[in-house]
């Protein structure tokens, strides 16, 4: 199972709209850290700019959400939603 990182972004659930406050990944330091756009990420190894997998879940109506996170030059810069299809 293992421990995961939230990325504090707040964000709609695309089917109900219900607001969420935040993602969950364990592409970084599965550490539970919380990291937030415009701050630093430093994994330790030579890389300055990668994407990372999110995931958050909406309970009322359970909805899977996916995007993916952006790091530049060490900072996270960005939050991309990925499409899904939703079905009324």
């Amino acid at each position: 199972m293992g421990l995961f990182d939230h990325i504090s972004f707040p964000h709609d659930c695309p089917k109900c709209h219900t607001e969420l406050e935040d993602y969950q990944t364990k592409d970084l330091t599965d550490s539970m850290r919380t990291f937030r756009l415009n701050e630093p990420i430093n994994l330790g190894d030579n890389r300055r700019n990668f994407e990372f997998r999110l995931y958050d879940y909406c309970s009322k109506c359970n909805m899977e959400i996916e995007a993916i996170g952006v790091v530049k030059e060490l900072i996270f810069t960005e939050v991309i939603k990925l499409p899904r299809n939703i079905k009324s």
